[in-house]
């Protein structure tokens, strides 16, 4: 198992190089000493609690030195992560929080007023323990507490995102689908103990995995993104010697605004990895001028999948031309398409992805039952994806749209169904609908009115009903008031038509 063999691996590097540099956080250097006894001493306090064998524990802090060590302490205990964003909703939170049954959260303390604020009374009210850790060193321990052996029988992690239903839904992944995936990612990318990883991206968000894991296996060290200003702007960071960043698409406007896409801006960068967004050759283009040797390279996959499924390699980065494909699959893994018999399509083809696979969940979301997963008779265990795909004769996937409501903003997927339920929740609202601009990256809501009143004299009302419920990500940036919804012939919300109407 990969996981376990990152384990071991950091016991090698402390016993014969402690010192060496395994996590950047702002002006700190922490060792792989520093790292390994961080992650014991977590454990310790795991231990000293009564805590069942298939628990699933909550964990409350930023990607940081504390959030990573945390991660691994989870590991080594066999139990399953639930990574809460610190700029979650307080009714969100309280819902994801509930759904998953967690009744221990670890805590990094820096944020434990953040948590306090959002859930303080419903914790106390359902008993749930907070594990306090502070972001720093810690003293020395025994030097065998990595060296246990874990057979990883649980979820590895839980990861919630926006639900169709109005509520939050959470994806199982096996260790079995990470190993699968970071097996790929260490045979794909070849990285070593030279490499410095950009840790870009949120606990929340399935691509942390990757710089959660890889590099301790290789040797190598990450550096942390914590601010939201370099997160979006990561120029600064890369040029502190940033040999593999794993991005979405969006960051690269961002960074040309900025001007932090010069000509041999990073030379010490190998390796450029999208994903979550669907990618554009201007996008690529921008990356492939700021030095010939880079490579880049375009990923897909769900998270319900494990982070991805598909790699493509742009040859020529600086003149390729849309449609930018996502490639092939990575081992043990497939896409393909069913008939209306559930029947296997060959050839070129255009359809609904069905993923395959050691990396689709092995459970249904945490709180309901979707539909979407299901086990065929050829494929096994199975996943509808909801995207539509195209394969080329050479077997090369490409992605086309979605085919229902959800979007990707900023990486985050984002169901426009869940925002409208909770928009509708408002007395005053009669209909409610929500549509995205691709463009601006704005979340419109359009709404119709019970009473003859204009929408902006309860504005404030809608505004501090999303923040209570609703990430930053998906609350609308823009609020429309229509008498009555266009609907289509079948009697359906005509979101096409609303599009038309106010994005002008």
């Amino acid at each position: 198992m990969f996981i376990q063999k990152v384990f071991e691996n950091i016991e090698k590097i402390v016993n014969t190089d402690p010192s060496r540099p395994a996590i950047f956080q702002d002006d700190d250097t922490f060792s792989y000493l520093d790292f390994k006894n961080k992650i014991s001493q977590i454990k310790s306090q795991l231990d000293k609690k009564n805590i069942a064998d298939q628990a699933k524990v909550g964990l409350f802090a930023n990607t940081s030195f504390v959030g990573y060590a945390a991660i691994y302490a989870l590991a080594a205990r066999n139990l399953t992560y639930v990574p809460l964003s610190i700029n979650e909703a307080e009714l969100r939170l309280q819902k994801i929080i509930e759904v998953a049954e967690i009744r221990y959260i670890i805590c990094d303390r820096f944020y434990f007023d953040i948590l306090q604020k959002l859930a303080g009374k419903y914790l106390r009210e359902n008993a749930i323990e907070i594990l306090l850790v502070e972001d720093g060193r810690s003293d020395s321990v025994d030097s065998s507490i990595l060296s246990l052996k874990t057979d990883f029988a649980n979820p590895m992690y839980l990861l919630f995102t926006s639900g169709s239903t109005g509520s939050p839904k959470g994806a199982y992944i096996d260790a079995q689908g990470v190993s699968n995936f970071l097996n790929w990612c260490e045979d794909y990318f070849k990285s070593d103990k030279t490499d410095i990883f950009l840790a870009h991206s949120r606990l929340t968000f399935d691509l942390s995995v990757f710089n959660l894991f890889l590099p301790f296996k290789t040797g190598s060290a990450v550096r942390i993104v914590k601010s939201m200003a370099d997160q979006m702007y990561p120029g600064e960071l890369l040029k502190n010697n940033i040999t593999i960043l794993l991005t979405v698409p969006r960051v690269t406007g961002l960074m040309l605004e900025a001007e932090q896409l010069g000509v041999e801006a990073y030379p010490k960068l190998k390796h450029v990895i999208f994903c979550g967004e669907k990618l554009y050759a201007a996008q690529v283009h921008a990356w492939g001028k700021t030095h010939k040797n880079l490579k880049v390279h375009n990923i897909y996959g769900p998270t319900e999948t494990t982070v991805t499924c598909t790699v493509y390699n742009i040859e020529n980065p600086a003149n390729c031309s849309d449609p930018i494909a996502i490639g092939t699959v990575i081992p043990h893994m497939q896409i393909n398409f069913l008939d209306v018999n559930q029947e296997l399509v060959a050839g070129e083809f255009e359809g609904e992805g069905i993923i395959s696979g050691v990396g689709v969940s092995k459970q249904d979301y945490c709180g309901f039952e979707s539909g979407k997963f299901f086990d065929h008779p050829q494929l096994g265990r199975s996943f509808r994806t909801g995207d539509l795909l195209y394969r080329d004769k050479q077997g090369c996937f490409y992605w086309k749209a979605r085919l229902d409501y959800q979007i990707k903003i900023r990486g985050f997927r984002v169901e426009l169904l869940e925002i409208e339920a909770v928009l509708s929740e408002h007395p005053m609202v009669a209909d409610a609908a929500c549509v995205f601009n691709e463009k601006t990256q704005q979340i419109y809501a359009v709404l119709t009115l019970k009473l003859d009143i204009e929408l902006n004299t309860i504005m404030k009302q809608f505004k501090e009903l999303v923040e209570t419920k609703l990430p930053s990500q998906m609350r609308p940036e823009k609020y429309i008031q229509f008498k009555t919804l266009p609907r289509n012939k079948n009697g359906k919300i005509d979101r096409e038509q609303i599009k038309q109407t106010v994005f002008v």
